[in-house]
């Protein structure tokens, strides 16, 4: 199943919007992202729309790529090294769990902190 270019923006920052709660600012702010990919993914004999970004302080991780199974309604999420090799992999992830997932596997926050004024 191909997707139109307007349907793989659409998926994109429902991914971003999912993942960030709304705050896509997060992933410049805490976690020093430079670049957000949107693409096409084969995933499971399916092309599937996908987002991909990298991350700076962990050791271990430097990509993450989001895959949306359409058929299931659920996520698959990679966590890669700096090769490009996929490291950790979860399949089924809901999009409430997106936000967590990353956080659990990298140790990294994904929430913006409130400032609020003295």
């Amino acid at each position: 199943m191909t997707v139109t270019k307007e349907e793989l923006e659409y998926y994109a920052n429902t991914m971003l919007d999912q993942l960030t709660y709304g705050h896509r600012g997060a992933l410049k702010a805490m976690l020093g992202t430079q670049n957000i990919i949107r693409f096409e993914f084969e995933y499971q004999g399916y092309k599937q729309p996908a987002i991909a970004f990298d991350f700076k302080m962990s050791r271990k991780y430097k990509y993450c790529r989001i895959i949306y199974q359409q058929g299931k309604d659920v996520y698959a999420m990679q966590f890669l090294d700096k090769n490009g090799k996929v490291v950790t992999e979860f399949d089924e992830v809901y999009f409430d769990e997106l936000n967590s997932k990353f956080s659990e596997v990298t140790g990294l926050c994904l929430i913006m902190p409130r400032i609020v004024n003295w």
